[in-house]
Order: structure tokens, then C-alpha cells, then sequence
């Protein structure tokens, strides 16, 4: 893995893991961080604090991160940019590129090319 290992649910507490499983099953939706509080009954301060503590990046990294992941994998099954970034949660396809610009410096056409 080029960044690091995902965390394994048995390293996290059970509301952390509880919190990064409601987040991969709802990555094409909003998430905010009051969301995913109130799901593994937790204040969002004490999500937040606990989430940098134990997964090691904050909770819209970590989210951003993980919709990243979403709509590669997407694109590597064939999907088009803009399936992948809905399938991911991103708003469009245009979101998606800016957002994986910022993040790796590069295109995400450079990675994986659209076929027609």
C-alpha cells in the first residue's frame, strides 16, 4: 500500500472501528463528523480526538482518503470519472480531479485512463 496500511478494526477501539465501518458504508453520502458521532455515540469533539489518535489522520483525511480509494477502485472496474466520483461521494468529476490534485500532485487521468 503506498501510504500506509488501513487500520485493522481489531487495533481500534470498538467506536472507532464502529465509526470507520459507518464511514465506508456510507462513503457516496455527507458525512459529517456530528453524523458519525451521533452513530457510535460519541460527542464530536471526542470523535474527532479519538479518531487522529487512533486511525493517525483526522477525520475528513481519513474520509477524503477513503472516496479517493472509492472512485479509483471504480475507474479500475471501468467505470467513467464521473460514475467513479458519484460512486465515491464526490459532487462531480471536476471535485474529484481537484480534490486528487491536491492530494497527490497529479491528475487522476495519469494514473488510470478512461477508456472510450
Amino acid at each position: 500500500d503506498i501510504c500506509g496500511p488501513v487500520p485493522e478494526s481489531a487495533a481500534l477501539s470498538p467506536r472507532i472501528a464502529a465509526a470507520v465501518e459507518f464511514i465506508s458504508s456510507r462513503i457516496a453520502h455527507d458525512l459529517s463528523l456530528a453524523q458519525v458521532a451521533a452513530a457510535v455515540n460519541l460527542s464530536p469533539s471526542r470523535l474527532r480526538h479519538l479518531f487522529v489518535e487512533e486511525v493517525g489522520t483526522s477525520y475528513r483525511g481519513y474520509v477524503l482518503w477513503r472516496r479517493i480509494l472509492v472512485a479509483v477502485d471504480a475507474m479500475m472496474r471501468g467505470h467513467s470519472w464521473t460514475q467513479a466520483a458519484h460512486e465515491a461521494g464526490f459532487a462531480d468529476s471536476a471535485h474529484l480531479s481537484r480534490t486528487f490534485r491536491r492530494t497527490f500532485g497529479i491528475s487522476p487521468k495519469m494514473l488510470v485512463r478512461e477508456t472510450p
